[in-house]
């Protein structure tokens, strides 16, 4: 995903049922590229901090090489 504009934070729920913070994104960063690309599920969850406008990547699994 590309955030277009505002900001998310991007957490870890635990097994224990905890919380953790791991990185808040901003106007041009990625975030999920790998899960995304690879087709793989998300280990991670978004929160948005204020409005966010953002452009899904679709996956890449399975699509030819060339």
């Amino acid at each position: 995903m590309l955030v277009l504009s505002g900001r998310l934070e991007v957490r870890r729920h635990d097994r224990a049922g905890n919380d953790a913070h791991i990185i808040t994104h901003e106007r041009g960063d990625m975030m999920g590229e790998l899960a995304q690309l690879s087709g793989r599920p998300f280990l991670i969850n978004a929160l948005a901090l204020t409005a966010v406008e953002a452009i899904a990547i679709a996956s890449l699994a399975g699509a030819p090489d060339n």
